[in-house]
């Protein structure tokens, strides 16, 4: 091979982000490189940043590194147990599931991996292991570029995600595509890829984590049982109060166990899932403020009155604001103080 003067992608990013032109300018060309291997019936399957050179003399962006590849349509090959191959950080779920059925998606998800390195200045997932990084490549959303590098525009952001969705049906068809759309961005032009909606967005969360989405629809029913318990009136029998204290206990309950698991989900933390989570933790404070309201003169409920309280100052920290939460936890000290 000819000698060639270069520095890798990583390297140049090293110590700052890309900015959003020079990042789509690099990419657009590796994309058509890598369109030109995919018809040849070849997939790279170790895109990165490393392995993307930028030519001093010329500017121009050059994909190395194909120790990797493999025959497209070849069932003899180096992966024919499944075993997974690659960089972890850059690797698409699919890889992880059964690399030896992978497909042109999977080089799709690492350019898109790669840009948005190039545009946030760190990989979409990286943990302290191997298997750590590869259950967050199959089951958690990456963070929105805009939230690491507010700089990045919204179009070129869409395109990344659309390359990074868990799903390789839902990414860019080909590489030709990618590098086409990038072309668009470039030139000024509308994009064809479309932001995916919050709804849609927890709705892919739920089909990926069906244990966890089941256990907060549970919650949530005995929540709004718990939530009518709590407007009963005018009890005129002792059977009748009875119930109802045995109800509101029982919701009380459920409001606990929701609020234990709104904190503990960290998944509920993920891109697009921010709205469903605040949502949990307002109705866990709305009925936390009634169940204040209807005990707070019950003597005998004092450590359970001052709990109600703290968590009230977890719940107004997340929703509004630390001094705002500090209310509560003094009612909480206070309380434990009478």
């Amino acid at each position: 091979m000819r000698y060639v003067e270069v520095a890798s992608l990583s390297e140049k990013t090293r110590k700052n982000p890309a900015d959003d032109r020079q990042a789509a300018e690099w990419i657009e060309p590796v994309c058509r490189a890598v369109d030109a291997v995919h018809r040849n019936g070849i997939l790279h399957r170790d895109l990165k940043p490393q392995n993307i050179l930028l030519e001093s003399s010329t500017g121009r962006t050059l994909l190395v590194d194909i120790g990797l590849a493999k025959l497209a349509d070849d069932d003899v090959s180096m992966t024919q147990t499944g075993d997974a191959v690659g960089t972890p950080s850059y690797m698409s779920p699919e890889q992880f599931e059964d690399a030896s059925s992978v497909g042109v998606g999977t080089d799709i998800y690492a350019l898109g991996a790669t840009l948005y390195c190039l545009l946030s200045g760190r990989p979409q997932f990286q943990a302290s292991s191997a298997m750590l990084t590869m259950k967050q490549v199959i089951s958690t959303e990456p963070v929105a570029m805009r939230q690491i590098n507010p700089a990045v525009d919204c179009d070129l952001e869409t395109i990344c995600m659309k390359c990074l969705d868990k799903s390789p049906a839902r990414r860019y068809e080909s590489a030709a595509a990618l590098a086409d759309e990038l072309k668009r961005h470039l030139e000024g032009r509308p994009i064809l890829a479309r932001p995916v909606s919050p709804p849609e967005r927890a709705a892919r969360w739920c089909r990926r984590n069906p244990l966890v989405a089941s256990l907060i629809a549970a919650t949530f029913a005995e929540v709004h049982f718990g939530v009518g318990a709590l407007g009963v009136s005018n009890v005129r029998t002792e059977a009748a109060r009875k119930r109802s204290e045995e109800s509101f206990q029982e919701a009380m309950s459920a409001v606990n166990d929701l609020f234990t698991r709104i904190s503990e989900e960290r998944l509920l933390n993920e891109t697009g899932l921010q709205t469903i989570r605040r949502d949990l933790l307002q109705r866990a404070r709305e009925y936390y403020e009634r169940y204040l309201q209807r005990r707070s003169n019950d003597p005998a409920l004092k450590n359970e009155l001052a709990a109600t309280q703290f968590k009230m100052g977890l719940i107004v920290e997340e929703l509004e604001s630390p001094e705002a939460a500090l209310v509560w936890v003094a009612k909480a000290r206070d309380q434990q103080k009478e």
